[in-house]
């Protein structure tokens, strides 16, 4: 089996590096996906409302070991590390565009069609989040105060 690392690609997760030129079959437009990936079903959702499903290809990289390596080869070409590799990714005439924003936002521009919509509302910033830290100090902090509520009831108890 080949590895595919780090498959999910939040919106925006990647758009510093979101688009890159490689030299390998120029001709194709291939949108790699996998089943139960939130942005995948996202893009996928675009494409076939916006009627675009006869203009590009599209590859479940779960689905067929020929699908992952090529998806492989062409994020390699593009220079993207093995454990920063995510789906969907679009292969679009010599260039790999990565996350679900950048991806639409390229299919909207190409075939002239809107993108209006199919962003979800959700700050994808990541400003506004509740960190893990904080939700564990949190926790912690309540459990203190529960034992604190404990240990002074049952002081007074014993009076």
């Amino acid at each position: 089996m080949i590895p595919i690392l780090g498959l999910i690609s939040p919106l925006g997760a990647k758009a510093q590096a979101s688009t890159t030129t490689i030299t390998s079959d120029p001709g194709e437009v291939i949108l790699f996906v996998r089943e139960g990936c939130q942005y995948c079903s996202l893009t996928e959702t675009f494409i076939e409302e916006q009627g675009l499903a006869d203009k590009l290809i599209i590859k479940d990289v779960n689905a067929d070991p020929a699908n992952a390596a090529e998806y492989n080869k062409y994020a390699e070409e593009a220079g993207i590390p093995v454990d920063q590799r995510g789906v969907p990714m679009l292969y679009d005439n010599g260039e790999v565009v990565e996350s679900a924003d950048n991806i639409l936002n390229r299919l909207g521009e190409k075939f002239g069609v809107s993108t209006e919509g199919y962003f979800p509302d959700a700050d994808v910033s990541g400003e506004g989040e509740i960190s893990s830290t904080v939700l564990i100090a949190i926790f912690g902090v309540a459990v203190i105060m529960i034992a604190g509520f404990i240990y002074i009831s049952n002081k007074k108890d014993k009076r």
